[in-house]
């Protein structure tokens, strides 16, 4: 009896609203028409039939991102896997009861996400979160966004292949987080000449 054959290795680009972008909300496609579905739609020009996932979920936190990601990602055989993650855990902690914000559990769960994929074999693209403008982000939000960055930055060194420090200024975004389209337009291009230049997506060709 001959062997099952593994199903192909994929790119999974995961993480939130700036990643989801009309993949789920507030319409419903394949990609979205965020930063990550215009990757997808040039990295599917380099290589016919690679399958390629957008996991992004609007309004989700890291660990909801990290309850599923088994499912929404190790699961989907990925040889590379994209994250950007954590803001929402900053706004809500401050705007929601009932949002705490416990460092140390933050840090132990995206520890566990990155530490799974370089596991897997698969490679990692951990990309930096970015928040502008308004007094909450000045000032109230300023500690646990650094603290995220840094959280992130630190972890990325670890894990990951490559860390995507975020190219965005606040006239890019709509209100201080989500990107305009031409602010989905440089996160990927940047993506995709930072992965390129890297070389982590030399796979594909083989």
């Amino acid at each position: 009896m001959s062997e099952l054959k593994k199903p192909r290795k994929s790119i999974v680009f995961i993480g939130d609203s700036i990643t989801d972008c009309g993949r789920t909300y507030p319409t419903k496609s394949e990609y979205g028409f965020g930063f990550a579905a215009k990757c997808i739609h040039r990295l599917k020009e380099m290589e016919e039939g690679l399958p390629l996932y957008n996991r992004g979920i609007a309004g989700q936190c890291i660990g909801q991102v990290h309850a599923r990601w088994q499912q929404d990602c190790l699961d989907l055989n990925p040889a590379l896997v994209s994250i950007l993650i954590g803001v929402n855990d900053v706004d809500y902690s401050y705007r929601k009861e009932n949002h705490p914000f416990v460092e140390e559990e933050l840090k132990r769960q995206l520890e566990e996400m990155y530490a799974s994929v370089k596991k897997a074999g698969a490679k990692l693209v951990v990309m930096e979160p970015h928040a502008f403008d308004g007094e909450l982000y000045k000032d109230s939000f300023y500690p646990r966004l650094k603290w995220l960055k840094e959280t992130t930055k630190a972890l990325a060194d670890q894990y990951a292949d490559l860390y995507i420090p975020s190219p965005m200024t606040a006239a890019l975004t709509l209100e201080g987080v989500h990107p305009t389209d031409e602010g989905h337009e440089l996160l990927a291009k940047c993506w995709m000449e930072s992965v390129t230049e890297k070389g982590l997506l030399d796979f594909i060709r083989k």
